[in-house]
């Protein structure tokens, strides 16, 4: 078992999300493992029992006697599930990259991920874009959990490398990798359901004010716009705080904003009306798990984050919805002109 996850007198049956934030080892009749959303499905009377970084928790002691299992059938039942679970936990680690120890920080992540994909109330069949999704985990999280079809976008990683991750994940099914730079979108206007940007927003351009009416072309009329990331709990108007100056430098520290600055940015463009600004529980905890697993030689960044404990760092979430009658203008990409040749000089008198 894990950290996160549940503990059970009875191996029947049962449910574990795990540290990775993904849905691991659901048990049932037949030795399938199902993702949480069709758990729900097929499961309705759960009971719920808590919240973590994947989503709901359930009590699965009692489950054994809702599903009424038959004595005969359970030890083939649970041998094949569990030689099929750690099949799926292998995968998992193939697919992040990472070991336990990235992979516990990893959650917390995820649930920054997690805050926003619920906010976006995401549905089986929905195209939705993930932009700036680096090696490509959020988007398997998305695909599994959510039953969406991703399009996995991002420029820095390698997207043959995220297909592989792709691939080992078992989800090549619903999420399609593309290479491309988050200023020269290759999709056509108003072809994504919902668009999620975790942790990467301000790299896109996110803070340049005529940036959200590119983005928002490509999602449809009414649709949602949702991101997460890095911010800080209230804008820093003056100095920098003492604790914070050796990290904060000019081209990292202003690109973080407050849920109150993102809201005030996105509504005074008329494009989009604010479902959700806020800041989340303990985001600066989940920041630092993150980098003394990832980048444990980054002590500028930890030390900060040591020191500030939540006081100005933090995680902030925004959800938008696109107003149907919001116009959008066509980004400007060439200026057409008519050539008409004339003389560069004036004719001598």
């Amino acid at each position: 078992m894990h950290d996160v996850g549940l503990e059970t007198a009875s191996d029947d049956w049962f449910v574990d999300f795990g540290n990775d934030g993904l849905p691991e080892t659901h048990r049932i009749p037949g030795g399938r493992i199902l993702s949480r959303r069709e758990a729900l499905e097929r499961l309705p009377g759960l009971p719920q029992r808590g919240l973590n970084g994947a989503g709901l928790w359930y009590d699965a002691q009692v489950a054994p006697q809702q599903q009424s299992l038959q004595a005969a059938q359970q030890a083939a039942q649970f041998q094949q599930a569990k030689d099929q679970a750690e099949m799926q936990r292998s995968s998992y680690q193939t697919a992040l990259g990472a070991g336990t120890q990235a992979i516990n920080a990893f959650a917390g992540m995820q649930k920054a991920g997690q805050l926003v994909a619920e906010a976006l109330d995401l549905r089986p069949g929905m195209r939705v874009l993930d932009l700036g999704c680096g090696r490509g985990a959020s988007s398997i999280f998305l695909r599994r959990e959510f039953g969406v079809q991703v399009w996995a976008t991002d420029l820095w990683n390698s997207v043959s490398e995220r297909f592989q991750r792709v691939r080992d994940a078992g989800v090549e099914d619903g999420v399609f990798p593309i290479h491309a730079d988050a200023r020269s979108l290759p999709f056509a206007a108003e072809f994504f359901d919902a668009v999620i940007c975790i942790d990467a927003f301000p790299y896109c351009g996110g803070t340049d004010d005529l940036y959200l009416n590119y983005l928002a072309r490509f999602v449809k009329r009414g649709g949602l716009v949702g991101i997460a990331g890095a911010g800080v709990v209230q804008d820093i108007g003056g100095a920098v705080p003492e604790h914070l100056r050796s990290w904060w430098t000019q081209d990292q520290g202003w690109c973080l904003h407050s849920a109150t600055w993102w809201r005030r940015h996105w509504e005074q463009s008329g494009i989009m009306d604010i479902e959700v600004a806020d800041t989340m529980p303990d985001g600066w905890q989940r920041w630092l798990d993150w980098h003394r697993a990832i980048a444990p030689n980054n002590r500028e960044e930890i030390q900060a984050l040591e020191t500030d404990r939540g006081s100005y760092l933090g995680y902030v979430r925004l959800v938008g919805r696109r107003r149907p009658d919001a116009r959008l203008s066509d980004p400007i990409v060439s200026v057409p002109v008519e050539y008409t040749k004339t003389p560069l000089l004036s004719s001598p008198r």
